[in-house]
């Protein structure tokens, strides 16, 4: 800023001796050259008017034989040199008339434009300096951060594999980077992610019952997200949406801890319900197997309402007490002869009659609704088979060399950010048992 300031005082200064130059000349040394010549001319005219005098009384005694001829010629000689002499004084007043000023004035005239411009120059480059140097320090106030008020102050963790830095003497951080968070502990909430499937069914100002740690508070539902969360192979492809509820005022209530929500979508009373381990999907609709008094298990097309996923209201097609197969999968041929028909109703697949042979023979694990690969048994006999675990469904569809583990260049682009963390044991291949790890620890971090 004083280097731009010095350089604008210089540039004033040109300004000034260049319009100073310009009066000097036409005022002083025009006038002084314009005089200078006029008196040779003056001189020069003597000259001439004293030559020819001489020559005309050269003349007279040249007549009367007193000059010889070569005095006469000196004198005419001299007459011819003092006109030359004039004329040349003339040429120099009238070129310095019309040229030699005109020219002068327009270099002076230069010199005057050229240190305008640099004055305006210096004058743009000293506001900007002055706007860096305020800006500087505005800065440098800026460098001193004050809190608002008091309260518990909370340095943003950084995830292992982001670049964000944690905040400590001599890290670098970026502009619209979070260094420290004071939270309001009167204005407490939840976040959870809620599924697509339910999602639907909340509204706000909804009741949640929300257990912390030794107390259990009722909140609201304040806010619904509109848009889901990004979903990964580590929280296991599950679309959720985040849900604010808020939380009353309550001591004890801390930044970070974790909680169990409870929103109530709605409540049932005097209703019939059924496990829902009990119920299987088909294409007809929805089944399950009523036990007579005599007699094997016998099927029964029902229809279902609402349901917790511990149990589901059945709105027809039972009547209270009587008994149900609780596993139809696991005991019933005719039950998985209906979802492998709901499988192929869902997948589209067509089979040959040896196919569906083949198919009838699969067992099934302990979900109602849910497939197995594993076919019959050795000997006959039909042994519930063990649900896949959510790693061995994703390496099962990414899995591109069949060798049972995922490596990072299986795992989709924009998942592979968490791939060193999963890989607990450090081999470079993640294997069903560590994703499902990373998938409970995801699920855990997020407070479910």
């Amino acid at each position: 800023y004083e280097t731009a300031l010095a350089n604008k005082i210089i540039s004033e200064a040109d300004v000034a001796v260049a319009e100073k130059s310009i009066t000097e000349y036409l005022e002083g040394t025009f006038k002084e050259e314009e005089a200078t010549i006029q008196k040779e001319i003056f001189d020069a005219e003597q000259a001439l008017r004293a030559a020819k005098l001489k020559y005309e009384s050269a003349t007279r005694l040249a007549a009367k034989g007193m000059v010889r001829d070569l005095q006469l010629e000196s004198e005419q000689y001299s007459v011819e040199s003092a006109r030359k002499e004039l004329e040349l004084k003339t040429t120099r007043l009238e070129s310095l008339r019309k040229y030699t000023k005109v020219k002068k004035l327009q270099e002076l005239e230069s010199t005057l434009d050229a240190a305008k411009a640099r004055l305006a120059a210096d004058e743009s480059s000293l506001a900007l300096e002055k706007q860096r140097l305020e800006r500087e320090k505005q800065q440098l106030e800026n460098c001193k951060i004050e809190a608002p008020g008091e309260g518990i102050v909370i340095f943003p963790s950084a995830a292992a594999w982001k670049e964000t830095p944690d905040i400590e003497e001599g890290a670098i951080v970026r502009e619209q980077q979070t260094l420290l968070m004071i939270p309001d502990l009167n204005k407490m909430q939840v976040k959870l992610g809620i599924h697509e499937s339910k999602v639907d069914r909340l509204n706000l100002g909804m009741i949640a019952k929300v257990q912390l740690q030794g107390f259990d508070l009722e909140g609201e539902v304040e806010d619904i997200a509109e848009v889901t969360r990004p979903a990964g192979w580590w929280t296991g492809n599950l679309v959720k949406y985040d849900t604010i509820i808020r939380l009353p005022v309550h001591p004890g209530l801390k930044p970070g801890m974790s909680a169990i929500v409870d929103v109530v979508l709605a409540a049932h009373e005097d209703v019939l319900t059924l496990p829902v381990a009990a119920i299987l999907e088909t294409p007809d609709g929805f089944m399950c197997w009523v036990k007579p008094e005599v007699g094997k298990p016998e099927k029964r097309l029902i229809e279902v309402g609402d349901t917790n996923d511990e149990f589901t209201i059945v709105t027809s097609g039972l009547a209270e007490g009587e008994e149900v197969v609780l596993n139809p999968l696991a005991f019933i041929d005719e039950a998985q002869v209906q979802a492998i028909k709901m499988r192929r109703t869902e997948g589209g697949s067509t089979s040959t009659e040896g196919e569906v042979a083949e198919d009838e023979a699969v067992t099934q694990g302990n979900s109602a609704g849910a497939m197995t690969g594993n076919k019959q048994a050795s000997g006959g006999d039909k042994k519930p088979a063990a649900k896949a675990s959510v790693g061995q469904m994703i390496i099962t569809a990414a899995d591109k060399n069949g060798d049972g583990f995922l490596t990072e260049d299986e795992v989709p682009e924009k998942d592979r950010a968490g791939f060193p963390d999963s890989d607990s044991n450090g081999d470079g291949k993640l294997s069903a048992q560590e994703i499902d790890a990373a998938i409970e620890a995801a699920k855990a971090a997020a407070g479910q």
